[in-house]
C-alpha cells in the first residue's frame, strides 16, 4: 500500500469506564443513526426550496409561495442510497463493537468493592509472606493491564483514545495496593505492641 493511500482516520473515540463497564465517548449507535437522521432531514429541507420566479417577479406571481418540485425519500435512488449507508455504517462500526469486547474480562475488576475485598483478605489471616506475594501479584497485574492497553489504536476510519481507560484500572489497583499494604502495616503494629 502506497503512502498516499492512507488516510487518517475521521472521528477520534475516547474508551473509558461508563456506567459500570466500558464505553466509547460517543456511542457506536449515535455513528449509525446520525447520518441516516442528517440524510433524512436534507431530503425533507429539499421540500422546502422557494422557485426564485415568486420572488423575483413579485407582480406576476401573487398569492402563496411556490415550491421547487423536489425527491421524496420513498423514491428508489433516495431509498437506495439510504439503505447502502446504513448497511455501510453498521460494517463501518463493527469493528468497534468487536474492539470493546476485549476490555470485558477487566469489567469485573473495575466494579469490585475494594473494601469488601480487603475484608476477605483479612480473614484469611495471611502470612508476611503471603502478603508480600499478594503485593507483587498485584503489581505484576498492574503492569499487565499496562502493557496490554495502548494509549490509542486506529480502527478504521476510527482513533480510539485509551487514556482513560489506562488511568481508572491502574488508579484501581494503585489503591487496592494500598489498602493491602495499610492492613499488612496494622498487622505489624499490632504485632510489635505483643
Amino acid at each position: 500500500m502506497c503512502s498516499s493511500d492512507l488516510r487518517p482516520p475521521l472521528f477520534t473515540l475516547e474508551l473509558g469506564p461508563v456506567d459500570g463497564a466500558f464505553g466509547f465517548s460517543t456511542s457506536v449507535d449515535e455513528f449509525e443513526a446520525t447520518p441516516i437522521a442528517l440524510f433524512s432531514q436534507a431530503l425533507d429541507l429539499l421540500h422546502e426550496v422557494p422557485q426564485v420566479e415568486s420572488s423575483v417577479l413579485k407582480r406576476l406571481f401573487l398569492g402563496k409561495q411556490k415550491f421547487l418540485k423536489s425527491v421524496h425519500q420513498d423514491f428508489p435512488v433516495p431509498a437506495n442510497l439510504k439503505t447502502q449507508m446504513e448497511q455501510d455504517l453498521k460494517k463501518a462500526c463493527q469493528p468497534l463493537r468487536d474492539y470493546i469486547r476485549q476490555y470485558d474480562h477487566f469489567i469485573e475488576f473495575m466494579n469490585m468493592d475494594l473494601t469488601e475485598y480487603v475484608r476477605s483478605y483479612e480473614e484469611r489471616e495471611a502470612s508476611l509472606k503471603e502478603d508480600e506475594l499478594e503485593i507483587e501479584r498485584l503489581l505484576a497485574e498492574k503492569q499487565k493491564v499496562l502493557d496490554f492497553i495502548p494509549q490509542f489504536i486506529t480502527i478504521g476510519m476510527f482513533n480510539i483514545k485509551l487514556e482513560s481507560i489506562n488511568r481508572s484500572l491502574a488508579a484501581k489497583y494503585d489503591q487496592l495496593i494500598r489498602m493491602i499494604m495499610s492492613l499488612i502495616a496494622e498487622k505489624a503494629s499490632a504485632k510489635a505492641k505483643f
